[in-house]
């Protein structure tokens, strides 16, 4: 299977942006006003350490998230990253103890197990499309759609993906077009069609019109 597209290769945001600025005006402002965009560096851990992150930071502030996962890496990684058997080995109460709650262990051990089965194909997960990884991901208790796009885009580097329920997402693309209410997630979906294949790409420009970072997570 050929390695898909990644924004973390300059080129291929080069041509994003070229493309994007040329159809879209207003996109085109904020390319002038933000420049390219970036993407963060990836976590170490790989697709299973992005997940139990993902999972530690959920509905949490991110002073709390950041010292929980601190935490929750002492006990539960090694060389500064969640592995499966590190996981496991730390058990419930031990992660419990580093601050996660009951249903955030269950999740991660959950992770883990499947991880160490090898019912959770981690590398083949890395390399399948889109679709096939938001299946994947959302099929594993505690983890939904929104999880799954941010380990497309900020671990993957997918180019054209748009979580249209992100509220930040919602919010930027309402200041965007100037619009008197914050548009619905199915209104956000429908403006970013004209992004294809690039929605990634417009995306990152609206979470930095609206803040100096994107989500929380990464």
């Amino acid at each position: 299977m050929a390695r898909p597209e990644t924004l973390f290769d300059p080129a291929t945001v080069r041509r994003a942006v070229r493309t994007l600025v040329r159809r879209d005006e207003r996109l085109a402002t904020l390319a002038r006003r933000l420049g390219p965009p970036r993407l963060p560096a990836r976590r170490p851990g790989g697709v299973f350490g992005f997940l139990v992150t993902a999972v530690i930071y959920q509905q949490l502030g991110i002073p709390a998230a950041r010292t929980i996962t601190r935490r929750a890496l002492a006990v539960a990684g090694e060389r500064g990253r969640f592995t499966p058997g590190a996981v496991l080995r730390a058990g419930e109460r031990r992660l419990r103890d580093a601050g996660l709650s009951r249903s955030k262990a269950a999740t991660v051990l959950g992770l883990a197990r499947r991880a160490a089965a090898g019912s959770l194909p981690l590398h083949r997960l890395a390399r399948a499309d889109d679709d096939a990884i938001i299946a994947e991901v959302t099929a594993l208790p505690g983890l939904g759609p929104w999880t799954a796009q941010m380990l497309l885009i900020f671990h993957l580097g997918r180019p054209d993906v748009f979580p249209a329920s992100d509220l930040g997402i919602r919010h930027a693309l309402g200041a965007l077009l100037d619009a008197r209410q914050t548009p619905s997630p199915a209104e956000c979906s429908a403006r970013a069609e004209s992004w294809r294949p690039w929605r990634t790409v417009a995306a990152l420009w609206l979470w930095t019109s609206r803040s100096a970072r994107p989500p929380a997570i990464v």
